[in-house]
């Protein structure tokens, strides 16, 4: 029941963004509301993660820290039981993007989409006077509105609304961030 909770709650967490793809990710921050002390050692206690007893408390502590991320996907897999091999090579949020290989020699089963679904915690953070960044193809933009407002020559021109919890830009604490852009 409360593996269950938590997966719906997650799914619950993912914000659309304005893309001919349809892409979701999730806010940060907002993975911190859902693992909270308490409802982590409950769902980790379970024998879903194959976690010895005398240990959930511990990983519990570290997921908070350090994994949050990772334990996200594994539940948005269903692989929940492979939080423990992450843990036990030293890999968590911090390492994240991980590349094919190295996720091929830890989940074998559940790499690919491991890869794929990785981007969706991972959203873009907009700094302010920041250089030219020229991104990974797979990183999502958090942009939650999107409108065309003109153009010319080779390019089209939109003004976008920037998540707030994505940008620096701005000081502002729920609003979101409108910017203009051109593709």
């Amino acid at each position: 029941m409360a593996l269950m909770s938590m997966k719906t709650q997650l799914q619950q967490l993912a914000t659309p963004i304005t893309n001919p793809e349809l892409k979701t990710f999730v806010p940060d921050g907002d993975l911190a509301k859902l693992f909270h002390t308490e409802a982590l050692e409950l769902a980790l206690g379970l024998p879903a993660f194959k976690i010895p007893h005398h240990k959930v408390a511990s990983m519990a502590r570290l997921v908070i820290d350090e994994a949050q991320k990772i334990l996200a996907i594994c539940l948005e897999l269903n692989v929940e039981h492979d939080l423990v091999k992450f843990i036990e090579n030293d890999i968590t949020d911090s390492a994240l993007p991980l590349d094919i290989s190295r996720l091929s020699s830890l989940i074998p089963e559940a790499a690919a989409r491991f890869e794929e679904l990785q981007w969706k915690y991972m959203a873009y953070r907009f700094r302010k006077g920041q250089y030219h960044r020229i991104l990974p193809r797979n990183r999502v933009l958090p942009y939650v509105g999107q409108m065309h407002i003109g153009g010319g020559g080779f390019s089209k021109v939109y003004k976008v609304s920037i998540h707030p919890a994505h940008q620096d830009m701005v000081e502002t604490r729920n609003a979101e961030v409108i910017v203009p852009i051109s593709h």
